[in-house]
């Protein structure tokens, strides 16, 4: 395990195309707001090995969260035609439905 210091500007990962130097970016993301000096405390950096593990894991959370969330979309447009062809909505109330109100847009 790797442990920071609160002196460090860079950080020398030994295989730069391998799974330590892929998931460094995504743990120094989780830490954005914070402070160097603060991350540095908490933050320890895995071996080469368990960061490969990890990022497979976290490649494959993050796949299954944006299926599941395109699929909630998919979903919440299918409720949305069910209740315009319920109140029989036309083409144009349709649209101006997908457009939102005026002062709602942003």
């Amino acid at each position: 395990m790797t442990r920071l210091s609160p002196t460090m500007t860079t950080i020398a990962v030994e295989d730069a195309e391998g799974a330590l130097a892929s998931a460094l970016p995504i743990l120094l993301m989780a830490h954005a707001g914070e402070r160097w000096r603060d991350v540095v405390n908490v933050m320890r950096l895995p071996e080469q090995g368990v960061a490969a593990a990890w990022l497979t894991v976290y490649q494959k959370a993050e796949t299954d969260l944006r299926n599941a969330w395109a699929a909630f979309e998919r979903l919440q447009q299918d409720l949305d035609e069910a209740i315009c062809d319920w109140y029989r909505f036309t083409p144009a109330h349709r649209m101006a439905i997908v457009a939102g109100l005026p002062w709602a847009r942003s």
